[in-house]
């Protein structure tokens, strides 16, 4: 049985309690266990807080796929406000209006999109701030811009005082747009706790089950099928930056991953090169599924 607190940024609650030095997220080399996870998650809501952002708030993030942006997302909800994903493949355009429409009060960026989104919300008065991630090595960020590093350490890692409804508002993604505009899907905290929950259930998840991550985490198959379910149940998750059939195989073989979830193309492509399944041992698989699109039959 898994006790969560009402909101969604609290998912993880029964692994923080009972295996809080786990390792919740891999990447390549980066690790982040259970602990890591909710103090950087708190900092997060605690930086939004001191920030102004209120209950009902909408928190824009900007990502590739990161390891921050599971963190931001969990933290923009702990804080009660509503956390606006944008897959960052989407043109200029699409991103404008998606942070317009959404009446985001901040953006987050990842590092390979923090320019781009300064120059996107500076047309957009009610943003108040972009935060943004200085790639490695690089030059610092520009002046107009919060480094999430210093913003980070500067807020606290307490559990943010906000009361969350659990049938409040905590995730707006938005729709690829392909028959017009995009269009914002508004989530609420119990609802999706539920969901995930389900899933675990049916599936028959345990904390000894790993799942890869290679679709945008923008895009619900990742975040529903691969991340929320480890959170919940008290697995692991693995992050690759972007699907490449012969990366997402290794990873596979490197981290002994029990879970795999996708939308068909990456499935077909894979299938396409049978001599990875020479190369790298994918015996760990226990469970893959399919979705965000119809499905071949032979597939």
């Amino acid at each position: 049985m898994h006790v969560h607190r009402a909101g969604l940024g609290f998912i993880f609650d029964a692994a923080l309690a009972q295996t809080p030095d786990k390792v919740a997220i891999y990447q390549g080399d980066v690790v982040v266990t259970f602990r890591q996870l909710d103090e950087r998650a708190n900092r997060v809501a605690n930086g939004l807080l001191a920030a102004g952002i209120a209950a009902g708030d909408r928190v824009a993030l900007l990502f590739d796929n990161d390891h921050r942006y599971i963190e931001c997302s969990l933290g923009i909800m702990r804080s009660g406000a509503v956390a606006v994903p944008i897959n960052p493949r989407l043109g200029d355009d699409a991103v404008a209006y998606i942070l317009d429409h959404s009446d985001a009060k901040m953006l987050f960026c990842s590092p390979n999109e923090t320019l781009r989104g300064i120059g996107l919300a500076a047309g957009i008065e009610r943003i108040r701030a972009v935060v943004g991630i200085r790639l490695d090595g690089g030059p610092p960020s520009p002046a107009n811009v919060c480094e999430f590093q210093d913003w980070l350490a500067a807020a606290g890692t307490h559990v943010p005082p906000v009361a969350i409804d659990a049938f409040a508002d905590a995730f707006q993604p938005y729709t690829s747009g392909s028959t017009g505009r995009p269009k914002g899907c508004v989530l609420n905290h119990d609802g999706q706790i539920w969901n995930t929950g389900v899933q675990v259930d049916f599936l028959g998840y345990t904390p000894d089950d790993r799942s890869i991550a290679a679709a945008p985490l923008s895009h619900k198959n990742a975040m529903t099928g691969a991340v929320k379910p480890m959170l919940y149940v008290g697995g692991s998750v693995v992050i690759l930056p972007r699907f490449d059939p012969e990366a997402y195989i290794a990873a596979i073989d490197r981290f002994k991953v029990t879970y795999t979830t996708g939308v068909p193309a990456m499935y077909n492509m894979i299938f396409a090169r049978p001599e990875l399944f020479e190369k790298y041992d994918v015996s760990s698989v226990r469970i893959a599924t399919v979705g965000s699109s119809s499905v071949a039959p032979e597939l």
